[in-house]
């Protein structure tokens, strides 16, 4: 009888382990799938915001106008960091025109890529290279936007800021005139005004 009670208890001891082995195993799982799904859910924020900042780039075009001299078969759009944005740019570019013009995105490894583009836009990723970007442009008339707030005080004519969770604008009608960038009175009462 005492041989029979020790099997008994072995072997409950036993199920209880396995037990607890399967809950842990369980429980690791499912850590692993919410830290997954909470990347996801990230990503896909992330993603949302990118197309926003995309569309508020292509109609910008809508409410600026450039020099005669930019107005020939194509509009470029150069984009430095920041590859969702130049993703939802490229889905834009294959449907829409600015001006009737081709809308062209080109990818920027570095400042020293920039050419006469109508746009650069720089994203948060690249924002120590801002500096360097406003001098290439300088030369040029190209609207710099950015997506690190406060770089209009730095020469840009536009940078993305969040304000009550929604993205906004910051606008230097100085910036753009000085660049012989003519902007609309509609967009500059859309946008934070920056002097």
């Amino acid at each position: 009888m005492h041989d029979y009670l020790k099997h008994k208890i072995k072997n409950q001891r036993f199920k209880a382990f396995v037990l607890m082995r399967n809950i842990l195993a369980i429980m690791c799982l499912l850590l692993l799938v919410s830290a997954g799904m909470v990347r996801d859910y990230r990503q896909i924020d992330y993603d949302v915001n990118a197309k926003k900042q995309a569309i508020y780039i292509y109609n910008f075009s809508k409410y600026i106008n450039w020099p005669e001299k930019y107005k020939d078969d194509k509009f470029i759009i150069g984009v430095l960091g920041n590859s969702h944005v130049e993703k939802e740019l490229q889905n834009l570019a294959a449907t829409r025109k600015v001006y009737n013009q081709t809308l062209v995105i080109k990818h920027l490894d570095s400042p020293s890529e920039i050419e006469d583009f109508e746009i650069v836009y720089v994203g948060r990723d690249k924002a120590d290279d801002i500096p360097e970007v406003i001098k290439k442009t300088k030369k040029y008339n190209t609207l710099v936007i950015t997506d690190k707030p406060g770089s209009v005080y730095e020469g840009a004519g536009i940078s993305f800021v969040v304000k009550e969770n929604k993205i906004k604008f910051e606008l230097s009608k100085k910036n753009l005139e000085g660049r012989s960038l003519d902007v609309s009175s509609q967009l500059v009462n859309m946008a934070i005004i920056a002097e």
